[in-house]
């Protein structure tokens, strides 16, 4: 079957040849005897064949050291795709835009050409074979559609190069299943059906055959993405980047890293952590369930608000200590300085905070801090207590309270006082007196010389086995004195009386009565200058 020089269509037989051939002065068809039909090519291998011929169709034209080459009788989109090459004038040039059959863009050509031949690689395009499988650039095809080469998919991408080996598609991919909108509209772009209830049959994204890949997939009842190696079903670290910066890791023992590569514990941060919404004005917190909350103090959050009671009483009872924390822990050796939790919580249950099973664990230092205050503010009340006592002259209780505290205790200047308990003896300078001899002190208006003496308890000396007891003193069986009476000190072998007491002070003189709206100043009984009422008591512990 052919057409002759006058273009007229010959059918025929011809016995020396076992094939049929299309053509006019060239061959461009042909039908081989085992059926086999090819298109640009004299043998082809499958049912259907199409190859490209590496002579070009028509003529190109080029300008020196140009990137443009136009034709003549050409069929550039036709014949070549972006990434071709053609050669002309003998320089091969490589093809980076086809903008029309007789337009496209190349590599720099050296030398000028006008309407020349030209030529291309050429090779096979196009293949379907017996099996039933459709080779796209390859004879050869091993699948029911094999693609040697780039391919795009749905109309806005009819027109696109694509490179080898990669796919682009404008609609939705279903694979192993049909692609739904059920997610919206138009839905995922690639959706991908599983097709078991193990996390890790889905989606792999391997190194290299059978090395640790990345997973995603659906169990049927959560959602999942990890790492596992191969079949050996160990894994390596998933990290997530941001551009080529990893910006977190989980390792394979389950620890978490942010900013950080090896992280030592379940959560390790490397940079400053922030809660939304919690400031200065706030704290952070751990509450019973175990989350990291932002607890305020500002009235808008609390309510049932009561005065606390707790104070000096509950306060030492707490027992401070020092401590190590265990090696688990990994606090280091040095000494801390704090509570027990366990302590804290049997003196007051909310100075301790507890887990999930209401046992104690940590310390609310809050709590103890208000109970502090409280406890400063009695210590401050008993203070004040002392700021009534009279310091008007020189032999009256505040003047003499005044001198003891100042001059044996603590060298303090002034003080004021609203109430005093002696329980022992009394002491300014060298006199002392008694809690019983204080008592008459005030009883007899601060007089100190109406003060009665009480003689001291006779003293009982018991002697040895070789002493007798003469005139108060052991005196030896020989002769020589052992001890004296309490009034006496033994000197020399001699009992020698004690230096008498000096001379009582002379009794001050009676002071005169006032009413009580009257104080007595140098004698006399002045009217009081009105105060403001006292502070009311504090009110007793419980």
């Amino acid at each position: 079957i052919g057409l002759d020089s006058s273009n007229n269509l010959i059918v025929g037989v011809d016995t020396d040849i076992a094939s049929v051939q299309l053509g006019t002065t060239s061959e461009a068809m042909r039908i081989i005897s085992n059926g086999n039909v090819g298109i640009g090519t004299t043998a082809p291998t499958s049912n259907l064949q199409v190859s490209q011929g590496t002579t070009g169709v028509g003529l190109v034209s080029n300008l020196a050291g140009g990137t443009t080459v136009t034709g003549s009788g050409t069929q550039f989109t036709n014949t070549f795709k972006v990434g071709d090459t053609i050669t002309i004038g003998g320089q091969t040039v490589a093809i980076s835009a086809i903008a029309s059959d007789t337009s496209m863009t190349t590599a720099a050509i050296t030398n000028a050409n006008t309407n020349v031949a030209y030529t291309l690689v050429g090779g096979d395009r196009f293949a379907v074979k017996g099996n039933g499988n459709v080779g796209i650039g390859t004879t050869g095809p091993g699948a029911k559609l094999s693609v040697s080469g780039g391919v795009g998919i749905g109309s806005s991408y009819a027109g696109t190069a694509v490179a080898d080996g990669n796919l682009i598609a404008s609609g939705v991919i279903g694979i192993g299943m049909t692609p739904t909108t059920g997610l919206g509209t138009p839905g995922p772009l690639v959706q991908v059906k599983a097709g078991a209830t193990d996390w890790y049959k889905g989606v792999a994204v391997f190194a290299s055959d059978d090395e640790s890949a990345v997973l995603m997939s659906h169990s049927g009842t959560y959602g999942a993405i990890g790492t596992y190696y191969g079949n050996s079903g160990s894994a390596d670290p998933l990290a997530f980047f941001i551009g080529a910066s990893e910006k977190m890791r989980i390792k394979t023992d389950g620890n978490v890293g942010i900013g950080t590569t090896n992280p030592g514990q379940k959560l390790e941060v490397s940079g400053t952590i922030r809660q939304t919404g919690c400031t200065t004005a706030g704290t952070i917190s751990v509450n019973a369930s175990g989350d990291i909350i932002c607890t305020p103090s500002s009235i808008n959050f609390k309510n049932a608000r009561t005065n606390l009671s707790d104070g000096l009483a509950t306060l030492t009872q707490l027992q401070p200590v020092s401590y190590l924390f265990n090696e688990n822990m990994q606090m280091g050796n040095e000494v801390h300085y704090g509570f027990i939790s366990e302590e804290v919580n049997i003196v007051n249950k909310a100075f301790a905070t507890h887990d999930n099973n209401n046992n104690p664990y940590g310390l609310d230092t809050n709590a103890i801090l208000a109970v502090t205050v409280n406890a400063v503010k009695e210590l401050n009340l008993k203070v004040s207590d002392l700021s009534s006592l009279d310091t008007s002259s020189a032999t009256s209780l505040g003047s003499l309270m005044k001198n003891f505290l100042s001059n044996e205790i603590i060298n303090i200047n002034e003080a004021t006082m609203n109430k005093i308990r002696i329980n022992g003896d009394v002491c300014v300078d060298d006199i002392c007196v008694t809690k019983e001899q204080f008592k008459q002190i005030l009883i007899n208006g601060g007089g100190v010389s109406n003060i009665p003496v009480i003689p001291p308890a006779p003293q009982t000396i018991t002697c040895g086995d070789t002493e007798t007891l003469v005139n108060g003193a052991c005196v030896k069986k020989d002769g020589a004195i052992t001890s004296c009476n309490e009034n006496q000190t033994l000197t020399d072998g001699v009992c020698v009386d004690n230096t008498p007491p000096a001379d009582p002070l002379p009794a001050a003189p009676k002071a005169p009565e006032c009413s009580s709206s009257q104080t007595l100043v140098d004698g006399a009984c002045v009217e009081n200058t009105p105060v403001p009422d006292p502070l009311p008591e504090a009110p007793a512990n419980p």
